[in-house]
């Protein structure tokens, strides 16, 4: 979808949008295992 896009600025906006469920799917999956937060995890505000 963010190919599709012509505005430049949307691309910034999809690419914080795909990082964000990227994380998310890396928590869902570590949560699944009962494993701890990585140490960059903690940094991430």
């Amino acid at each position: 979808m963010a190919r599709l896009s012509e505005d430049e600025s949307d691309k910034a906006l999809w690419l914080t949008l795909a990082q964000s469920w990227v994380r998310l799917a890396e928590h869902v999956e570590r949560a699944d295992w009962g494993e701890e937060p990585a140490e960059s995890d903690a940094e991430v505000a």
